[in-house]
C-alpha cells in the first residue's frame, strides 16, 4: 500500500492533525522561515553553486570520456 493509500484510510481526525501537521512544516512562517534559514545558511546560493563548479575537478571524467571515445574507434 503507498503512503497516500495509508493516509486515506486514517480516520478524519489524524488526517486533519497530519495535513495540519505538514502545513506547519511548509507553509507557516515558522517553516518558511527555516526554509530561507536552511538555505541561505552558507550564503548566496547562486555563487555557492558557481564557486563550486569552477573548483571541481573535471579532469577524471574528461579521461574516462576520451577512453571511451578511443576504444569505440578500434
Amino acid at each position: 500500500m503507498t503512503i497516500f493509500g495509508q493516509i486515506a484510510t486514517l480516520p478524519a481526525e489524524q488526517r486533519v492533525q497530519l495535513f495540519r501537521f505538514a502545513w506547519d512544516l511548509v507553509m507557516s512562517a515558522f517553516g518558511t522561515r527555516q526554509t530561507l534559514y536552511e538555505r541561505f545558511f552558507f550564503g548566496d546560493p547562486a555563487r555557492f553553486a558557481t564557486t563550486f563548479y569552477h573548483r571541481y575537478d573535471r579532469e577524471a571524467c574528461a579521461q574516462m570520456v576520451r577512453r571511451f571515445l578511443d576504444s569505440e574507434q578500434r
